[in-house]
This record gives structure tokens, sequence and C-alpha cells, in this order.
């Protein structure tokens, strides 16, 4: 039910690590610029972390494949898809540990990837928005490149699951039980120990300070059990002086967003953020 995107130049590079699997990144480039010979193109960056619970997807799952496409071809940036290691073969924290070293990459490699150094953004869709996110706390505490935004989809920004919010579901006749223990599968997959699904690098809605984070720009749905962690990351934000744009998605789903080529609220949200995507240019 996705919208196939336009063809358009791919290069893939694999972005080395000491401790955790090596990840590959995948480049889309707007029509017509050569991949191999981009220097001096001088594009936003968009590194993009796909969605799947931690443990499903892949950047080549064609609804997030055909949307970065759709993406970098409509907005005219470079979109950086990470294909982080999955849970439970790759637990915590490697994926996230594989989003910082991409988000370093992209900056150390800016100029010969044909990117803004300046106009380098995170964004990331329901586990890739936490793994987006995690990638700017881990940049704060580490090189502190200048981010330039975050823009989360749906994202899941606690994993102590002290904001799940299950009573919406009711109205869809769906079990609220079988769906909590789902996420919680998902959760204990991605990161075993218990203690640890509260650390910063786990559940970004419970660190305590979050000033200095990049502009965010936060899309939730209706009916989504994680509505309240990007609504609640939202405040937060507004809170340490971050500048912060949230919206709710009147009557769509956790997965609403994958339906652009049938829903048009899907389209016209995926409009709004191919329109922030373009102010990075800027």
């Amino acid at each position: 039910m996705g919208l196939n995107g336009p063809e358009v130049p791919i290069r893939d590079v694999v972005v080395e690590l000491a401790d955790y699997p090596n990840v590959t990144v995948r480049l889309h480039y707007p029509p017509g610029v050569d991949p191999l010979n981009a220097s001096g193109a001088n594009l936003p960056v968009v590194l993009s972390f796909f969605g799947g619970g931690f443990r499903h997807g892949g950047f080549d799952a064609p609804g997030f494949r055909e949307a970065y496409k759709f993406r970098a071809a409509e907005a005219g940036v470079i979109i950086a898809a990470v294909g982080y290691a999955l849970a439970p073969e790759h637990p915590w924290p490697a994926a996230a540990e594989q989003g910082y070293a991409a988000l370093d990459w992209v900056f150390q490699h800016a100029e010969e990837i044909g990117a803004r150094p300046d106009r380098i953004a995170v964004a990331g869709a329901s586990s890739g928005g936490n793994l987006a996110v995690v990638s700017t706390l881990i940049n704060q505490d580490r090189a502190q490149h200048p981010v330039a935004a975050q823009v989360l989809e749906v994202p899941a920004l606690d994993l102590s699951r002290g904001h799940l919010d299950f009573s919406m579901l009711d109205e869809l006749n769906m079990d609220s039980e079988a769906v909590g223990q789902n996420l919680l599968k998902l959760v204990e997959d991605y990161i075993p120990d218990a203690a640890s699904r509260t650390h910063r690098y786990a559940s970004p809605l419970l660190v305590e300070d979050l000033s200095g984070l990049p502009p965010a720009y936060i899309f939730t749905a209706e009916y989504d059990p994680l509505r309240a962690d990007g609504e609640a990351y939202a405040g937060r934000l507004s809170q340490a002086g971050v500048a912060t744009y949230c919206v709710r998605n009147i009557g769509q789903t956790h997965t609403s967003g994958g339906n652009l080529g049938v829903s048009p609220a899907a389209r016209v949200a995926s409009d709004v953020i191919i329109g922030i995507f373009k102010k990075l240019h800027d």
C-alpha cells in the first residue's frame, strides 16, 4: 500500500566499528547526481532509521525503500539509510552504536559524499525514531557534531514502557493485552537486561537534561499506544529550550504512514515531512 518511488542514484558504504558489527549506509541521491562523483554537490543529508520494533525490516523493506527514494527525489536531499543490526541476534547497544557510527561517518566524509556539513539531520520511524534520537545523544556525549534537526515519526522513546497508553485501541476493537505483550517481547529481545532499558541510549525520553539537542519535528498518531512517547518528548524538549514542532495525526494508527498509495492523510503527512527536508536547503 506504499507509493513507488522514482529511480534514484544509490551508493552503499560500509562503516566499520571496533566492538560491534560493521554497518551499511545506503546513500540515496536526487536524480542527476553521480553518487561516485558527488563532491561539491553541497546537499543536505537526512540520516534515516527504518522502523520494525528493533527486530524486523531493513532499508530494503519495500515501504521504507520506496519512501527513501521518494523523499530524496522530492526534497533534493541525500537520504542516508542506516542498515542497523537487528535483535535478538544483535541486542542493545549494537544498533545504537551503529547509528552513531553512521552519523559520525557522514560528518567525517561530508565533502566526499557531496553533503553540507551544516545541514545534516536525523530521522526515524517507530524504533528508528528511538535510534535517531539516541544517535544525537551519543553525539552530544562524544563528537558534538552540529546536527541540524531530528524528524521523528511515531517514535518509541521510553523502553521502560512507562508512557504506553492502550485506551484508544478499544475504539478499534483491538486486543490491548495482546498488543502490550507483543511490544514487551520486542523490548525484551532488544534489551534483555531490564535495568538497561532506562539508560539514556535506550530510553531518551527519560534523560534528565535534553537541552542542546537539535530542533525537533515530531509526528504522532491518534490511535497509537506510543503516542504519549512522542508527545511527552516534545514537551520535555520544549521545556529544555529546544525548538520543537509536534503534530498528532488524527484518525491515524502507528502504521498509517506506510499507506501512501491509498491514504490521502498519509500522503499529506509525508508532504509535510518532505517540506521539512526541503527547508534544510535554507
